[in-house]
């Protein structure tokens, strides 16, 4: 475009001899040409101000990231130090005060028991996340019993729960029902609903189950009469590191795993809750899981 100017200029200089049609198409074309290049021009000020703008949000990004992994770690190293200092603080009660009742010394070992029990489960979430972040989660499918999963992850609740105001129940279940499915995962997305659940739930009742819906999808459920969950943090608590109250000890990890489970297998994962009238938490699992057998299905 700049050597058709120049080679416009370089006739008028040198003398050319035009007439008045070819005079005025050669200003209107010298004339498109200049504005041409004033956009041209505008053009690469829009490109560098938003390459500028760009590089100024990376920056910021690489901050916020930073931030954020700071606070990941300065939380992480909280969080797992609470329980290691309190089971080394029971441990040396225990070793070095001989004269305990038998009482005390239960309930010292009880808080030891707890403490490494929160403390496996930071370690295994973190560990979990770290897979999930690299697209690295194992999975191993297998046949499962949908109905003796759920008597275990029940057992287990009921042996872990220590308050005597709550009582848990299996509510609603199929008289079988067997799925293609990594039975560890499974059991950890039922186990973190129902350990969620007793953790928020003072008194009254925690019940689980599933059912077949018309679709034939599998819906599986945990619910409580726990102090609920504002509407405004439905779908926050699902991320990471969130936890409804932060004085509960815990990564914030345990709906993030289970939520990725849950979308692995093609299913989803939800909350209805009201604060103060209670919880249920849900997921979904597709028809195409579940293993047909002659007599059952």
């Amino acid at each position: 475009m700049c050597c058709s100017l120049l080679y416009i200029y370089s006739l008028l200089v040198s003398g050319f001899t035009v007439n008045k049609t070819s005079a005025i198409l050669f200003v209107v074309l010298g004339a498109v040409m200049i504005v041409a290049l004033l956009v041209e021009l505008m053009i690469i000020n829009i490109y560098r101000r938003k390459l500028h703008e760009n590089q100024k949000k990376t920056r910021q990004l690489d901050s916020v990231q930073k931030q954020l992994q700071m606070e990941f770690v300065a939380n992480m190293t909280h969080e797992v130090r609470t329980p290691m200092n309190a089971i080394l603080g029971f441990t040396t009660i225990l070793a070095e005060m001989n004269d305990l009742d038998q009482e005390t010394r239960h309930q010292l070992i009880m808080e030891v028991e707890k403490n490494k029990e929160v403390l496996l489960k930071i370690l295994n979430d973190i560990l979990d996340y770290s897979q999930l972040s690299s697209n690295s989660l194992q999975f191993q499918e297998e046949k499962v019993s949908v109905n003796a999963v759920l008597a275990d992850c029940l057992a287990l609740a009921l042996a872990k729960c220590r308050n005597s105001s709550v009582t848990l129940v299996i509510a609603d279940k199929l008289p079988y029902c067997s799925l293609k499915i990594d039975k560890r995962r499974f059991s950890q997305v039922l186990n973190n609903l129902i350990r969620n659940a007793i953790t928020y739930t003072e008194k009254g009742q925690i019940t689980l189950g599933y059912r077949r819906l018309p679709d034939n999808t599998l819906y599986f459920f945990v619910s409580d009469t726990g102090c609920g969950i504002d509407i405004l943090q439905h779908r926050r608590i699902f991320n990471s590191f969130v936890k409804v109250d932060s004085n509960i000890r815990g990564a914030g990890l345990g709906l993030t795993l289970s939520k990725a489970i849950v979308e692995y297998y093609g299913g989803h994962m939800g909350v209805e809750s009201k604060l103060g009238l209670g919880s249920t938490f849900y997921f979904t699992l597709p028809s195409r899981l579940e293993v047909k057998e002659y007599g059952y299905n």
